[in-house]
């Protein structure tokens, strides 16, 4: 290998990332500038200057296979005695994810530039051991992790679309009792979340609530100007860009406007940015009664359930009460 490049890739994340995904998929990642600013964090997280993560991006535009795959391979590369313990909402995507850190650390090119990382005797699909002690274990919230600890801790996609509250509530307590609990040191230790929003309470929501996490957030379409710092200088992106303009059209997003549903298109592609996504209703948004605290008169309920026909418009069932001699009276 030409030794400029082999320094290239020792050096530069984002390129390190295109010749992996280049081999894995055959696919040539893009000149986009939201590349080169995500893999500038990324590369902040790896050098240890951010230790709590949250990145949310929209679907496709390949934040699994940047900050889950690559950058684990990246942080191995480096530092081999490192123990990262990775998440998902299903095992079938751990697995997928597993397979291709597994494909990255056992190339021809990463072993010329980095060596040899995966310990002979020790390759299993989600679960495999380094050279130099270190570790790789993936895992989804419904298994186990008896016994393993970590130094890092990925969290990819942990909520499927289409989730119940009471699916993502679970996932949010997992998260904060088991999986955080398998950090090696809780202050050092590292913890990325890799997701799309699916929900106003999810778990990207719960952690941003305590304003402790940095936050990469990217929606499809800019709604404002604003500025990035990227690994190739300042991204100015002006309200309306696209992030990925080539594969994301007019048509597309009109398309995705009309049939985005549980979650919307706000909250799915524009990661609910301007947080306009409105609430679900809940029994607890309504009080209740008795005829001795209300005075006479009418009492209107309006309540949207977010139930949909089949043409997808959302409607609202309004009921109007009277009260009179002391019982209600459904008009």
């Amino acid at each position: 290998m030409d030794s400029t490049l082999e320094a290239l890739l020792r050096q530069n994340f984002l390129s390190s990332a295109r010749l992996a995904i280049r081999e894995l998929e055959g696919t040539r990642l893009g000149q986009d500038r939201y590349l080169q600013y995500l893999a500038r964090e990324l590369e902040l997280f790896a050098d240890k200057q951010i230790n709590r993560l949250i990145i949310n991006l929209p679907p496709g535009h390949g934040k699994s296979l940047l900050a889950s795959v690559c950058l684990t391979a990246w942080l191995l590369a480096h530092d081999p005695c490192l123990k990262v313990i990775i998440v998902t909402h299903a095992e079938n995507l751990s697995k997928t994810i597993a397979r291709n850190i597994r494909s990255i650390l056992q190339s021809s090119w990463f072993k010329e530039v980095f060596g040899p990382r995966i310990k002979k005797g020790h390759a299993e699909v989600t679960d495999f051991a380094t050279t130099a002690g270190g570790s790789v274990f993936v895992t989804s919230f419904g298994s186990g992790f008896t016994g393993r600890r970590a130094d890092v801790i990925i969290v990819d996609d942990p909520h499927d679309i289409g989730d119940d509250p009471h699916q993502i509530e679970g996932t949010i307590e997992s998260f904060h009792g088991v999986v955080m609990s398998r950090l090696n040191d809780r202050k050092a230790g590292r913890v990325l979340i890799v997701a799309h929003r699916v929900h106003e309470h999810d778990l990207s929501a719960n952690l941003l609530q305590t304003r402790k996490w940095s936050h990469v957030v990217l929606p499809l379409i800019a709604t404002r100007d604003q500025i990035y710092t990227t690994t190739a200088g300042e991204w100015c992106r002006r309200a309306g860009d696209i992030l990925r303009p080539d594969v994301f059209g007019p048509d597309e997003i009109a398309e995705l406007r009309e049939n985005c549903f549980n979650p919307g298109f706000e909250m799915l592609y524009q990661q609910d940015v301007d947080a306009i996504a409105l609430p679900a209703i809940r029994p607890n948004h309504f009080g209740s009664f008795t005829p001795s605290t209300l005075p006479y008169g009418p009492i209107v309920l309006s309540v949207d359930p977010g139930i949909a026909n089949r043409r997808r418009s959302a409607y609202s069932v309004i009921q109007v009460w009277q009260l009179a001699r002391g019982d209600y009276y459904l008009l």
